[in-house]
């Protein structure tokens, strides 16, 4: 392998020698990595193969073959990705790229419904909000209920009980934000209580997301090899088309978000970030790279923040009837309870279990508390050192805060880590996409001596890389690597 190439291994080297004369795929690295692609084609053929003879197998059985599929398309897709990442393609190998993306699509596409997954709760918020009605006043449960006074609800609890009673945590009304509902809503219109709906609405983000992806990469000259980080990622292709999780949905803003960030686009990129919050929550933690890069050009921001916050507010005022009555809050049970896969967040809860003995009281929720405080302070830092990067430095930057958050997070799920996979083809750090082949491993159903062993063989390496990544982003000047102007 020809170190001047890798990005990953030596990112202090100008941006601009990358960009302006980016080698050639070889002959060999063609040859391998289209076989490479032919066995994700037939790996992803498995999976679909696994979804609809479930009953042929034992459910340990079963679990064993669909989790060993999926590390092992980790590892092919990472192979891929150390093969052609910082290649310049020709439109031959672009258009083949293409179609083993859409073949890798296909599959997982016409698997088998998954029971008791996250989407079943999407199919019932949909169309609780395409009825007219609020998705946060009802838990599913409440729903159900024949006293229930809202006819319109009764109704649709009666008519589609298949829906409801797949729903995970019934008790509990949806934690889901606003333009999320409006997403649901969508896949309602097009397929009422239907996955396929809701599936169209994935590939339309997905496709709107490689097209940006695409066009943003043209625009600064990097390579074309970098859409396979994108594109034939295992992790995206499974969760969102067999599982069906909203995460792919997030790409999109922000990527949008770092883009604008980078072109000094003070209204446009508060609104992605707006749009990344009323998907989900967390966005909000990167406000401080959008206030640290503008906060020098008052005028222009302060007006921005202000259109910003007005439709902050507008998404937030429904979402608040999802805060009350704390039996039955998603929100708030979500931020109390939720823990799984988590390594980082141990050492906090272990002091929170030490403070609930000698004090006789329940920290969980200050604990939780504490670490959102400690990743702002390092999204406000980061936000000040990254306020000068260049697009594949502040694309770094945002991606090695979201790797901190999701390891320093009490629930770790391979899905979480969707949205970082679009940043990453403009960080151009090739070693990171190895959370790809680790995450499905927290898919094994182990004791508590076995979990703990499994979740430490995803993180370390995750933390190790990390821990490089952020020594090497900051190691120099800003200026040496702002590519803005490319």
């Amino acid at each position: 392998m020809n170190l001047k190439d890798e990005a990953w291994i030596s990112p202090n080297r100008s941006d601009t020698s990358l960009c302006d004369a980016p080698e050639k795929l070889s002959a060999t690295r063609f040859a391998i990595w289209i076989a490479l692609g032919s066995v994700l084609i037939w790996l992803t053929a498995a999976v679909f193969y696994l979804s609809h003879n479930r009953d042929s197998f034992e459910a340990k059985q079963w679990r064993f073959f669909l989790i060993s599929i999926y590390v092992l398309l980790g590892i092919l897709y990472f192979s891929a990705v150390l093969l052609v990442g910082g290649k310049r393609f020709s439109i031959v190998q672009l258009l083949l790229l293409v179609v083993v993306a859409i073949l890798m699509r296909g599959w997982i596409w016409f698997c088998a419904d998954v029971s008791r997954e996250d989407y079943h709760r999407y199919l019932w918020d949909g169309a609780v909000t395409a009825h007219g009605e609020n998705p946060y006043r009802y838990s599913p449960q409440q729903a159900a209920e024949p006293s229930l006074e809202n006819s319109e609800i009764r109704y649709l609890a009666r008519s589609n009980k298949e829906v409801l009673d797949q729903i995970n945590h019934p008790h509990l009304r949806t934690i889901y934000p606003p333009l999320a509902q409006g997403l649901f809503a969508m896949g309602h219109f097009i397929t009422p209580f239907d996955v396929v709906g809701w599936k169209l609405v994935l590939l339309l983000y997905d496709f709107m997301t490689a097209a940006v992806i695409f066009g943003m990469l043209r625009s600064k000259r990097f390579p074309s090899g970098w859409l396979c980080v994108y594109l034939w990622n295992p992790l995206l292709i499974v969760e969102s088309y067999y599982f069906c999780h909203l995460d792919i949905t997030l790409c999109l803003p922000l990527i949008l978000f770092v883009w604008f960030l980078s072109t000094q686009r003070v209204l446009l990129s508060g609104l992605c970030l707006v749009a990344a919050i009323g998907l989900k929550v967390w966005p909000i933690l990167l406000a401080p790279f959008w206030i640290a890069r503008f906060w020098q050009k008052r005028a222009n921001f302060f007006a921005a923040m202000s259109v910003s916050i007005a439709v902050l507010i507008l998404m937030a005022v429904p979402y608040a009837f999802s805060l009350g009555s704390q039996d039955s809050s998603g929100p708030i049970a979500y931020a109390k309870t939720w823990c799984a896969n988590a390594l980082g967040y141990l050492p906090f809860q272990y002091a929170g279990y030490t403070i609930d003995r000698l004090l006789n009281t329940d920290s969980r929720f200050f604990v939780r508390a504490a670490v959102i405080l400690l990743l702002l302070a390092a999204a406000i830092w980061q936000g000040k050192k990254s306020k000068s990067f260049g697009l594949e430095k502040l694309s770094l930057s945002v991606g090695l805060f979201i790797l901190l958050m999701l390891l320093l997070s009490p629930t770790v799920y391979a899905w979480y880590f969707i949205p970082l996979i679009g940043v990453l083809a403009f960080s151009r750090r090739k070693a990171l996409s190895v959370f790809t082949a680790l995450l499905p491993l927290t898919l094994w159903p182990l004791g508590d001596g076995g979990r703990i062993i499994v979740v430490a063989a995803v993180h370390l390496p995750l933390w190790v890389l990390l821990i490089i990544n952020y020594n090497q982003l900051f190691k120099t000047p800003a200026a040496d690597e702002d590519i803005s102007n490319v």
